[in-house]
């Protein structure tokens, strides 16, 4: 947590009104409209926020309404996006309350502790967040890329790597809880007791371990994908849907970089915002990895394509009609000119078509067909179109061809190793 600028023999209450750190020389501490940037902030929550209910919605669409079965990591995944709301709203208060980029000189001693515990609560949230979104998307890379009853290298690693997510997250979610006694001066120092240990590691070791989880996960399924067989146009769209844990990698890394001023500074109001920023990137990349897999289904289900088209249509058709309206009397002669010509043509096409008519030969019928033979009626055939100078519809043929394609495999293990697949047949309803 961040340290106080307490010195010895100093009345407790006008501790709690003074500096939080010592001011650089020539520096005035601002207290009433501290310099920040909570700007960056304010956007970085409105846009993640935003991004991650419609892709949750998305899923949850796609699993109760489309696919109509749900499974484990589906209850983890929303209890992580539960908690993501959580980190969120704590997030949002410090914004509120403290701001983001403001140097510790100019808080208080009394508004550092409130920030500290609103920092300690906001890493239970993420560390449970993390927790259980890395394990909804194991669990449902299992679910996946390991058929039923199967016990192969990617289930192994797989769930090796989910009893290590569990055992670490428990662990520093633990630890910061029992270092210090009381349990309160873990955020506030000027309470009487001692801590064992110092916590603020734990968010370096955290940003550590996340990074290189991330980085197996980019791999891990990447193997299986390429030796699927199918085309490599399909394996690389499957491949960049899973792809995306690339920005939760490169999310990790930025966090452990910002994690290490934390951790060396005292001015630490300050850099905790670029700490905040980059953990809220890190675990709305994992909700975003965990619910993409779903989103090509529902997507295709939901016939946006078909949607903006009908948008587009309905657009261009309004336009016309106010081209029209402006256009005035001059358009309305023009159109009884265009009108009178088109009645014209199809009175012409009408007389053609009843002359036609009358040319047109009635169908043989069985009445006026001879019973014969094969090869008599070929003859018959031969001298009706050689003697006769009109022309006639001797006979019609009609074709019937059925088709029938595509892995002969249950519809409900495909569906269940191919959650991101369209069915040929739902894409013609």
């Amino acid at each position: 947590m961040a340290p106080l600028n307490q010195e010895i023999g100093q009345d407790f209450a006008a501790a709690l009104e003074a500096p939080a750190l010592k001011p650089p020389d020539n520096v005035i501490p601002n207290f009433e409209n501290p310099p920040n940037q909570n700007i960056y902030g304010y956007v970085a929550l409105i846009l993640c926020t935003a991004l991650t209910s419609i892709f949750v919605l998305l899923r949850a669409y796609a699993r109760v309404f489309y696919l109509k079965k749900v499974h484990l990591a589906d209850f983890i995944g929303l209890l992580a996006f539960g908690m993501y709301i959580g980190f969120v709203y704590e997030v949002f208060t410090i914004l509120e309350t403290s701001g983001f980029f403001v140097h510790q000189w100019d808080m208080k001693v009394k508004n550092l502790v409130a920030f500290n515990e609103l920092y300690f609560s906001g890493y239970m949230f993420y560390c449970a967040t993390v927790l259980t979104i890395k394990t909804a998307i194991i669990l449902e890379w299992v679910f996946i890329f390991v058929p039923q009853y199967t016990r192969n290298a990617f289930f192994w690693i797989s769930y090796t790597l989910l009893g290590f997510n569990l055992l670490f997250y428990i662990a520093m979610m633990i630890f910061p809880n029992v270092v210090c006694h009381p349990h309160d001066k873990v955020w506030n120092p000027l309470l009487p007791g001692y801590c064992t240990a110092n916590t603020s590691i734990s968010s370096t070791l955290v940003s550590a371990v996340n990074f290189a989880v991330d980085i197996i996960l980019i791999i891990l399924p990447q193997r299986v994908i390429w030796s699927l067989q199918m085309s490599l146009k399909k394996k690389m769209g499957i491949s960049l849907i899973f792809l995306i844990g690339i920005l939760a990698c490169v999310s990790a890394g930025f966090k452990l970089a910002a994690s290490i001023p934390y951790n060396t500074s005292r001015d630490t109001s300050y850099t905790f915002a670029a700490l905040a920023l980059w953990s809220l990137a890190e675990i709305t990349c994992g909700i975003l990895i965990f619910c993409m897999p779903s989103i090509p289904k529902t997507i295709g289900d939901l016939r946006i394509s078909g949607l903006a088209s009908s948008l587009r249509s309905w657009a261009g058709s309004s336009m016309e009609k106010l081209k029209r309206s402006r256009s005035g009397s001059v358009t309305q002669v023009s159109w009884r000119g265009i009108k009178s010509r088109a009645s014209k043509s199809s009175m012409q096409q009408d007389r053609a078509y009843r002359q036609m008519d009358k040319n047109i030969p009635p169908l043989p019928t069985e009445k006026s067909e001879p019973k014969t033979s094969g090869a008599e009626s070929v003859v018959s055939e031969r001298q009706v179109t050689s003697n006769s100078n009109e022309a006639t519809i001797v006979r019609t043929t009609q074709f019937t061809a059925d088709e029938a394609y595509g892995l002969d495999v249950s519809s409900d293990e495909y569906s269940r190793q191919h959650p991101w697949v369209v069915g040929q047949g739902e894409e013609q309803k």
